[in-house]
């Protein structure tokens, strides 16, 4: 979705590429703070949830494995409506 909006700012507005990256970075800022700080409210310590969320799915711990694995087959055959 970023990527058809980028181009109609870059060509339908005529904004350039050096502020829609200061913007998005700022922008992408601002809601790491806003959601660390909510989150870090409700849980009670500090907490950045996007990041802990990757760091436990990564496939170097592969520690969602935890919550259990089906075979590729069960993903298309049973977990799809």
């Amino acid at each position: 979705l970023i990527i058809p909006v980028a181009l109609a700012l870059l060509v339908v507005w005529k904004a350039s590429l050096k502020r829609m990256i200061l913007s998005g970075a700022g922008f992408s800022a601002l809601a790491v703070g806003l959601t660390v700080a909510v989150d870090s409210a409700f849980w009670g310590r500090p907490i950045w949830p996007e990041l802990s969320v990757f760091l436990f799915n990564n496939p170097v711990d592969n520690r969602s494995a935890q919550w259990g694995v089906h075979s590729a087959h069960w993903y298309f055959s049973s977990a799809l409506p």
